[in-house]
């Protein structure tokens, strides 16, 4: 397989790449968690120890393609700089995808250029602002057809492995590609049919498909199919893979992909694989790239289409699994129109479309959704034309007529329509960066935004070659502002490398993110299980707080130096995580001295109409307004137990424990801002 580059689609694609480079470095925040966190901490396993690994351990993810790619900029660059430097180099990832979509072009004699550029100017391209796998999955992709179509073509051992290596490549960059095998035996098995070469031309691929299904076949037997695709396992664990939700669910996605680049190549595009996948044109190379096309938009639409409707994702509608399909469907329009008139595929793709395009709802999108930037237009559209599905629906009908006539004169409309559908994508392109650059994020801070260096506190505080681990725990009652500073706090900091689980409670990460899990020992302050070196934890946990000084702080914040063995130098028993006293309950601070300690403490009063009344041990009374706060400092001699009580109480919000969950509990007053600190004197 020759790979050349025209000059003209290479200075294309340098120029596509450059400008995505520099729109992507202006990204400067996260907005996809825990995905970014992810595979930002397996780009770091590999550069500290050459394996890809999360908090230290190996996990269950297979998209390591991502990763091992993004391993080279965190070891030029430093956090937070390391963040804005991935995204430019996403830039580039991204639209290398259009020197594979090149290569096809030629292949199929359409214009490369003008393929380089609908390659890359598509709105999908704001991804390239995030640490996503779709930056290395889009172009891997696209080699893999490369590939496909190759082998189908003109079959041969070395075809066949070359094949295999781009599906292999293509999955590795993101499993749910692993589709592609059965594009592969399908578009090879078509082929096939039409030429009859026989079984021994294609003994490679035989020999992989037999040994797939053995391994399928064993792995079912013994009840381990799941674990083959790791984390994805629920995707062929649980419900129904195809039903009519399933089916429904396909076609809307299609129909949002296809509104989001013009409807113009669905219809004319699709139409003519649609067509030519079932009769013999005169160039064989392009039947078997008809086949490809055919297969890759169903089955693609099909499992993605299953995957949201089994699992709730939030959004109805995430056309970023569906995206992949879009260079094809340009292709496969360069092609239909300097080929035989395919009206009858044009017809059936346009029934498709009208019929079904009244499935989606178009609910606006304000700003820009990363998972649907497909739907960058609906929000615009929806206030310019009021009913959209019917109006695209009557727009797609026009124009199938428009074309049918056309077609049937003669007319050369390749320049029209690609040109057309250039600038529409172009500018819609541009319009989804607007709006994505003149957004704020998840985390609050605007998008367009270089990250502040304040964000690596603990880098900053700690030496070369120390860690810490987080000792994760609410910082407010939203669940969404606690996950917020956690992500922040590892996301930005390279050198927190794990994870500490107290009572098996307050995570904020999924399951591929392991945790050490630890237990306080309330008789002896022994923390079972161990903490390291450095911990970051919040003055809010009232739980209890490990012995050693704090090093350094950021808001409610705090990196601790632990001293070893690590014990708690306080715990509280009888009170709420949180430090709220019960109802008509009394709780203890428990205090593990060697000598007389300095406690300080900060008291406070929930929302009330009458003063709150507190009872600190016995020798510290008072009383508290509504919402005041006072701070407390005493000292004890060795092991201290000081009873705390309030002397009334009111309702306050339960600790979320989910983004949806709102509960409410008595309390009295709480207890937050704990420090035990040994003054050196003995009792």
């Amino acid at each position: 397989m020759r790979v050349r580059v025209p000059p003209p689609a290479l200075a294309t694609t340098v120029a596509a790449a450059l400008v995505l480079a520099v729109l992507a470095s202006r990204v400067g925040d996260w907005a996809v968690m825990t995905d970014e966190l992810l595979y930002e901490r397996l780009a770091l396993g590999i550069v500290d120890g050459g394996v890809p690994r999360v908090r230290g351990e190996l996990v269950d993810v297979f998209a390591l393609l991502y990763p091992v790619l993004l391993a080279p900029v965190f070891l030029l660059f430093s956090l937070p700089g390391a963040v804005v430097a991935a995204h430019a180099w996403n830039g580039l990832l991204f639209a290398s995808a259009a020197i594979p979509a090149v290569l096809l072009a030629r292949r199929l004699a359409a214009t490369p250029w003008l393929v380089a550029v609908l390659t890359v100017a598509i709105p999908w391209s704001v991804l390239t602002g995030f640490l996503m796998t779709e930056n290395a999955a889009y172009p891997a992709f696209l080699w893999a057809i490369l590939a496909i179509q190759h082998a189908a073509a003109t079959p041969g051992d070395r075809a066949h492995a070359l094949a295999l290596g781009g599906v292999a490549l293509a999955t590795l960059a993101r499993p749910q590609l692993v589709v592609l095998a059965l594009v592969l035996a399908l578009a090879v098995a078509a082929e096939e049919l039409r030429v009859r070469r026989g079984l021994r031309v294609h003994r490679v691929l035989v020999a992989a498909v037999a040994l797939a299904l053995l391994v399928v076949v064993a792995l079912a037997l013994t009840g381990s199919l799941g674990s083959a695709f790791g984390s994805y396992a629920p995707t062929v664990e649980e419900g129904s893979l195809l039903s009519r939700d399933t089916l429904r669910s396909a076609l809307v996605h299609l129909d949002v992909v296809a509104v989001a680049i013009g409807i113009a190549p669905l219809l004319v595009g699709g139409g003519w694989a649609l067509e030519a996948a079932v009769r013999a044109p005169v160039d064989p190379e392009r039947r078997t790239f008809a086949v490809i096309v055919v297969a890759v938009v169903v089955l693609l639409s099909l499992q993605v289409g299953s995957i949201v409707t089994r699992f709730p994702l939030g959004l109805e509608v995430k056309d970023r699994y569906l995206f992949y399909v879009v260079p094809l469907l340009f292709l496969a329009t360069a092609v239909a129109l300097t080929s035989r008139p395919a009206i009858a595929g044009l017809l059936v793709t346009t029934a498709v479309f009208v019929l079904t395009i009244g499935w989606e709802e178009f609910e606006p999108v304000f700003g820009i959704s990363l998972d649907s930037p497909g739907a960058v237009l609906h929000e615009l559209l929806g206030r310019e034309l009021g009913d959209v599905a019917t109006w695209l629906a009557v727009a797609a009908g026009v124009v199938a007529v428009a074309l049918v006539v056309a077609l049937r004169k003669g007319v050369r409309l390749a320049p029209y329509v690609l040109g057309a559908t250039a600038v529409l994508c172009t500018a819609e392109t541009a319009y989804a960066w607007k709006r994505l650059l003149d957004s704020s994020g998840p985390s609050a801070r605007p998008i367009a935004t270089s990250p502040d260096h304040e964000l690596s506190w603990v880098d900053h505080a700690l030496g070369a070659g120390d860690d810490a681990g987080i000792v994760p725990f609410p910082v407010g009652q939203e669940w969404f502002a606690s996950a917020v500073a956690w992500w922040d706090v590892e996301f930005w900091n390279r050198q927190v490398t794990h994870a500490y689980l107290v009572d098996d409670r307050y995570t904020w990460t999924p399951e591929a993110f392991p945790l050490r899990r630890v237990e306080i020992d309330r008789e002896t302050g022994r923390i079972e299980g161990g903490l390291g070196a450095h911990v970051v934890r919040t003055t809010l946990d009232a739980r209890f707080g490990p012995r050693g000084p704090v090093v350094a702080t950021a808001r409610d914040l705090q990196l601790v130096r632990v001293e070893q063995p690590s014990r708690a130098a306080w715990l509280t028993i009888g009170l709420h995580e949180d430090g709220w006293t019960r109802a008509n309950g009394i709780g203890t601070l428990r205090v593990f001295g060697d000598g007389e300690t300095s406690v300080t403490a900060t008291v406070h009063a929930p929302d009330v109409e009458e003063p709150v009344g507190y009872d600190l041990g016995g020798a510290r009374v008072g009383y508290l307004g509504s919402n005041e706060t006072r701070e407390l400092q005493f000292t004890v001699c060795g092991r201290a137990d000081v009873p705390i009580r309030a002397l009334s109480s009111s309702p306050v919000p339960d600790i979320a424990g989910s983004e949806t969950e709102e509960t409410f509990r008595n309390v009295g007053v709480r207890l937050t801002r704990i420090a035990a600190v040994p003054t050196g004197r003995p009792c």
